[in-house]
């Protein structure tokens, strides 16, 4: 994969983007024989109206699975725009490979391609079934090649859980001719779960550069936080993964649509499936001039004379209406009006916003920016007429000179830029596509303007939004005329809009042509409200607390509705709360725990108003005690340590165990820490409601403790010699250590911390440790009797024969684990060297270098200890063969 990104690295020196080179990848112009074919097995095209029940094998173009399946299938839109077309797929039952799709109208494959280059074949997924729940069940999309090599997934082949909804998927191929034929199967035969939908099928050239554009939209005009960011990537290594980082935080998508969004400054990031990134810094959402209302909700008494403004909006014709109506309401178009009310009334202040075009450079000045295109970018000139590309330009004939000196629409006079193309021969391709953040239920026009810029074939331009047909273009022969085309569009459900161009015309003569001025506007109507409440009887003054507070966790103050009078006083019942009766502040140190009601009273147009509220302060979590560590000698562990407490459970206590930091979630009275032998020191408890510093702990001595004993020591005893020691690796000073030669632990041999066994005979031995009256756990141990005479031979025989073929030393092993022996010639030169404390596997056979040693003398070496200290052994031995 790097080895192909540095080679294009090289070889390519235009900016070009590569095009699909699949034809009605997503489902949109037409059904089976529209770009692809079905000749697997098993299968069957479904015609509305369903039944609402499928079979193994079938398959439908639809906008929604769950028609054909009302009992399994689920509910969804489509990839490309959430409104068109998908293939849906009841997993066949039959095997051998037998394709659902298969590139070409007649399965003829993809053309156009050249030989030698890379390309990725890319398609989106989704598992259409709520009975797809695991491995067993999801469909298994594997991708078959004629006239390619080279062919290697770059993601996994297993269609995704439901849940995780659509999912794009990639192969990467070099083709190997013009026509490539590429047909996808289901490996998994499974009648149940298995079903599926695809979208979204391209082929594109892989290696070209990573490019990033994007395009903005502003807020809508009654709120703060509906901009919305769209990216658009082509080229590297898809699929794409995108990052929007800004003031609010940092969101990834795999579609670049970023909605929701307040003004400020973003930037965006793409990454492509071979890890390279391009990042598109400080992209502006701008702050849009929504409506706002000085002052907002407000209280007042009656009959007081009131000023409410309004700022914001594009249009500062404004209209102001009274809920329930008010008589004195004389100005209603001005910007500030001002009110006395006698009754709670709410103010609603409305404007149209004008005709903004909505889309991001859309007349094209700003070059090639905000906007995507499958087609191929040649800047600044087209010098060997590339089919399926284009450029912006103020001349057309200045891209490409054969074709007539068109200019711009926006001003006219070949100043201004537009997009002119050179026709798609292949594929169904996007010319120009943009993404707009749309408010529902709203009615948008949409516009662009077109001219043809060469005689021949002229392109047929089709409009759509969100996948619903708008318009066909059908350009003239004649050459720099600009043609119009517009259509109305109602957002219905949708927030966001999918703006495309497409040219259906794929004929490689002629076929040029240039847009320019492309607009999407609304009339839209803004409108902000306030609230103009009376006070009468007894108001609501807003009076607010934190309903629960903590004992000695400081002052807390209260917070009144706006415009309710502050020279009122507080009071407080039962006793025991320190409440000032001015501020209102309550100060929990010196407060009692209990249930309080807190009033604020003030005087309100001449009346009395109170206002209520009911908190509670509450204790602190206290400890109670901390007990345990007794070692139980028939559990062989110390008892649990319980925490006992004063606390609203559950609870959360942090505590350290020999240092170590620790914290446990608590729902039951004893609280259990643990059984581990070491120091528990307390820190904090924190319950329902409140958190307190606590002083406690507990020390289980690991030395209470009589351990399983570990043996250590050689339990190879040589015969008729004295036995090495063994003794414990964990032996415990306070306990005693006992030796038995049976299991039951009736035959006693002796106390402490050293055992010679005997060099009798083999046996099996076991020990104890006691402490404290406790006895451990008995560990067993088996010694073994082996010979451990060493007998050196002053000679051998290797000729072969099966007998003394080697130089055998009887018992060196044995004795002395830790030997080496050496061998020399008459010269001194070292002819054979011993594996360490290993002789016997690999003795001397009489060779050197695989060469048989002739009859002589040899000198050796026997290194009892390599360490130098055991006293070598020395002398020589001779090799005889028979004569």
């Amino acid at each position: 994969m790097k080895t192909l990104l540095v080679f294009f690295g090289f070889c390519i020196t235009l900016q070009v983007w590569g095009q699909n080179f699949i034809y009605n990848g997503h489902f949109e112009f037409g059904g089976l024989g529209t770009g692809f074919s079905v000749n697997g097995q098993g299968y069957t095209n479904l015609i509305p109206p369903y039944l609402g029940t499928t079979q193994p094998g079938d398959f439908a173009i639809t906008n929604n699975p769950q028609p054909l399946n009302n009992g399994y299938f689920l509910p969804f839109s489509d990839h490309t725009s959430g409104q068109g077309n998908m293939l849906v797929v009841d997993g066949g039952s039959i095997g051998g490979n037998q394709p659902f799709w298969q590139a070409g109208s007649n399965g003829g494959g993809v053309c156009g391609l050249t030989p030698g280059n890379p390309y990725v074949f890319s398609f989106w997924l989704r598992s259409a079934s709520s009975a797809v729940t695991g491995l067993a069940t999801q469909a298994d999309i594997k991708t078959l090649f004629n006239n390619a090599s080279n062919i290697q997934g770059l993601t996994p082949t297993l269609a995704p859980l439901p849940a995780l909804g659509w999912q794009a998927y990639a192969v990467e191929f070099e083709a190997t001719n013009s026509c490539v034929n590429i047909s996808l199967y289901d490996d998994n035969i499974s009648v149940i779960g298995n079903d599926f939908a695809i979208d979204d099928l391209a082929v594109m050239p892989l290696g070209d550069p990573l490019t990033l554009t994007a395009s903005t939209t502003r807020p809508f005009c009654s709120d703060s936080v509906s901009g919305g960011l769209i990216a658009y990537a082509k080229g590297g290594y898809p699929p794409y993964q995108f990052t929007l980082t800004g003031m609010m935080g940092t969101w990834n998508n795999a579609s670049g649509i970023f909605t929701g969004l307040p003004n400020g400054s973003y930037d965006v990031t793409v990454t492509d499936a071979n890890n390279q990134t391009v990042i598109l810094p400080n992209q502006p959402v701008y702050p849009n001039d929504f409506l706002q209302v000085n002052p907002e909700d407000t209280l007042v008494c009656g009959n007081t004379p009131l000023d409410l403004t309004v700022t914001g909006g594009t249009n500062t014709n404004y209209l102001w209406m009274a809920t329930p109506p008010d008589p004195n309401l004389l100005n209603p178009l001005n910007d500030t009006i001002t009110v006395s009310p006698n009754q709670s009334t709410t103010y609603l202040v409305s404007t149209n916003n004008l005709n903004e075009n909505l889309v991001a450079n859309g007349n094209f000045e700003a070059m090639n920016t905000g906007f995507y295109s499958d087609l191929s970018f040649l800047t600044p000139t087209n010098p060997n007429g590339l089919q399926t590309s284009y450029g912006i330009t103020p001349n057309a004939s200045f891209w490409e000179g054969t074709f007539s000196p068109c200019v711009d629409h926006t001003f006219g006079n070949g100043v201004g830029n537009m997009m002119v193309i050179d026709g798609a021969v292949s594929g169904n391709q996007t010319v120009w596509k943009q993404v707009i953040s749309v408010e529902k239920n709203t009615n948008y026009s949409f516009s662009y303007y077109s001219q043809s810029v060469e005689s021949n074939n002229p392109a047929i331009l089709k409009a759509s939004i969100n996948g619903i047909f708008l318009s066909v273009d059908t350009l003239t022969n004649t050459t720099c005329s600009w043609q119009q085309q517009s259509a109305t569009w109602n957002s219905g459900t949708d927030s966001i809009a999918i703006l495309l161009i497409e040219n259906l015309n794929q004929s490689g003569l002629g076929n040029d042509f240039a847009i320019d001025d492309i607009s999407f506007s609304t009339l839209r109507s803004c409108s902000g409200q306030v609230t103009v409440q009376i006070i009468g009887g007894n108001p609501d003054l807003g009076l607010n607390y934190p309903t629960d507070l903590c004992v000695n966790s400081g002052v807390n103050n209260p917070t009144l509705s706006p415009n309710t009078p502050n020279n009122g006083t507080y009071s407080s019942f039962p006793g025991g709360l320190n409440l000032d009766p001015v501020s209102g502040a309550i100060n929990t140190t010196g407060s009692g725990p209990g249930t309080y009601s807190v009033v604020y009273s003030v005087l309100v147009c001449s009346v009395l108003a109170k206002d209520t509220v009911e908190i509670t302060v509450h204790a602190l979590p206290s400890l109670l005690s901390l007990t345990g560590g007794a070692y139980n000698c028939g559990l062989q562990t110390f008892d649990s340590v319980l925490l006992y407490l004063n606390a609203v459970y559950p609870v959360t206590v942090s505590w350290t165990l020999n240092g170590t930091a620790l914290v446990t979630n608590g729902v039951t009275d004893p609280v259990f820490l643990d059984t581990e032998a070491g120091l528990y020191v307390l820190q904090t408890i924190t319950d329902g409601y409140c958190t307190a510093n606590v002083n406690g702990s507990i020390y289980l001595d690991s030395l209470s403790i009589p351990e399983t004993p570990i043996i250590i020591g050689d339990t190879a005893v040589c015969d008729n010699e004295p036995s090495e020691v063994i003794s414990l690796s964990n032996s415990n000073p306070n306990g005693v250590i006992s030796w038995y030669s049976d299991a039951a632990l009736t035959q006693y041999l002796e106390s402490g911390n050293f055992f010679y066994p005997s060099n009798d005979s083999s046996a099996t031995y076991y020990v104890v440790q006691t402490v404290n009256g406790c006895s451990s756990n008995a560990a067993a141990f088996s010694t073994s009797i082996v010979p451990c005479n060493l007998v050196v031979p002053s000679a051998f025989t290797p000729d072969g024969d099966g007998d003394n073929d080697v130089w055998e030393i009887v018992g060196l092993d044995a004795k002395f684990p830790l030997n080496q022996v050496k061998i020399f010639n008459r010269w001194g030169e070292l002819i054979y060297t011993s594996i360490d404390g290993n002789y016997a596997s690999e003795p001397w056979d009489g060779s050197f270098k695989g060469e048989a040693l002739p009859v002589g003398s040899y000198y050796y070496i026997i290194e009892k200890a390599t360490d130098g200290s055991i006293e070598p052994i020395n002398g020589t031995l001779s090799i005889l063969r028979a004569p």
